[in-house]
């Protein structure tokens, strides 16, 4: 229970992060004329953030 506790912050950290990130990173590759490399990695991390998402949904229940 405990672990849940604990596990539910960090999925947060890490989903709120990588939504920033993704922002950031969009930017950044059409400022430097990589729009293909920073859509890609934007689709990575979007990727990241919506795995920690789901993982996180049923540990909120048991709060």
């Amino acid at each position: 229970m405990a672990e849940q506790v604990l596990l539910v912050p960090l999925f947060t950290f890490v989903i709120h992060l990588s939504e920033t990130l993704t922002y950031s990173l969009r930017l950044a590759g059409v400022r430097l004329g990589k729009t293909v490399d920073g859509l890609f990695l934007s689709g990575i991390i979007l990727l990241v953030s919506r795995t920690a998402n789901r993982v996180q949904a049923p540990l909120k229940k048991f709060r």
